[in-house]
């Protein structure tokens, strides 16, 4: 799916009270990508395993070179996966 811009608002809420909340909308913007829902037993802890805990794609790296962010992260912005990480994230983003 292409990102609509309200989602790119949605996606950069942690970013909100940031300097970089403009950045990360718009680096979001028109982009494609994918969503997926994914459920299980500690299925918070699994991603963020599987994606790595840091936003920074070398500190994702250092701790964990098989993550995905270590693997194909540029940046801290352009990180390349978004997840929920709490389960009342996931909650918001169901709602909305």
């Amino acid at each position: 799916m292409k990102f609509p811009l309200n989602v790119s608002f949605d996606l950069s809420e942690n970013y909100k009270a940031e300097e970089k909340f403009l950045e990360a909308v718009r680096s979001l913007d028109g982009l494609t990508g994918a969503a997926f829902l994914v459920m299980g037993e500690e299925a918070l802890a699994k991603m963020k395993h599987l994606v790595g805990e840091d936003e920074d794609p070398k500190e994702a790296m250092l701790k964990y070179h098989k993550s995905l962010r270590g693997l194909y992260g540029i940046d801290t912005m352009r990180n390349g996966f978004f997840f929920s990480e709490t389960h009342e994230c996931v909650i918001q983003v169901q709602i909305n």
